[in-house]
């Protein structure tokens, strides 16, 4: 093979690499999307428990079934829960950011991953069958056994 043709193949197999690179990022930074989304969920409902239980205390304190003193656990339950809520909008926020500069998107769109995450089942033959496809398809492999030729 000339010069040329080899390198016309080596630039083919650097473009897939990048190509798959790039598909694989996106894929990462949907799911750290989606992750962050389910955290923001938890921590929502979390504050939310912990004023409830507030009011519960204040109930029990009104009654005389409870001390005053211990409502302040509840009320540091409460800091606490706020804390990890603005924590949880920082890390969606940022995963948003990450999604939209990789897929090119203007950065103020506001982008919502739409499917939990879940395993996917797949059975011992599709797998092996698209590892093998895989295996053969990698770029380093190619590369690797063009340049034995």
């Amino acid at each position: 093979m000339t010069l040329a043709v080899l390198q016309d193949q080596i630039n083919r197999l650097q473009l897939r690499a990048t190509v798959s690179n790039t598909v694989a990022s996106i894929i990462v930074a949907y799911r750290a999307l989606s992750q962050a989304q389910a955290q923001l969920i938890i921590a929502r409902q979390s504050l939310e428990r912990s004023q409830t239980q507030l009011g519960i205390d204040q109930a029990l304190i009104d009654a005389g079934r409870m001390a005053a003193a211990e409502i302040v656990q509840t009320q540091a339950d409460i800091a606490n829960q706020q804390v990890a809520l603005l924590a949880a909008e920082q890390q969606r926020n940022t995963a948003q950011l990450t999604l939209l500069g990789l897929l090119a998107m203007d950065l103020h769109t506001d982008i919502v991953a739409g499917d939990e995450l879940r395993p996917r089942g797949r059975s011992e033959e599709t797998f092996g069958s698209l590892g093998g496809a895989a295996a053969g398809s990698r770029p380093g492999r190619r590369t690797s056994t063009a340049g034995g030729r």
